[in-house]
């Protein structure tokens, strides 16, 4: 848990603590059944906590998305302004 953690919010890199995590539960899923029961419940636990996160982290990184792909068009909008429009020509 904690090295996702700390690319998504100490590297602001939410995208390569999502591939960690992801990678983390399937291993973790992989072994769980392999567990003596003490530590099967514990394992799980920590696999909700992960599968929560990584949940988190997608519902981020799409926001993420959706918002940088918004300011893209609005930016792409103002360039095509009229007022820039002659700008550009004069340039």
């Amino acid at each position: 848990l904690i090295i996702p953690f700390f690319y998504s919010d100490y590297l602001n890199q939410p995208d390569r603590g999502l591939l960690i995590a992801k990678t983390e539960y399937k291993s973790g899923i992989d072994k769980l059944d392999d567990l003596p029961e003490d530590s099967y419940k514990d394992a799980a636990s920590h696999l909700r906590l992960l599968q929560d996160n990584i949940r988190m982290w997608e519902k981020i990184i799409a926001e993420a998305e959706v918002e940088a792909s918004e300011s893209y068009v609005d930016a792409s909008s103002d360039l095509r302004s009229p007022q820039n429009q002659d700008q550009l020509e004069t340039i």
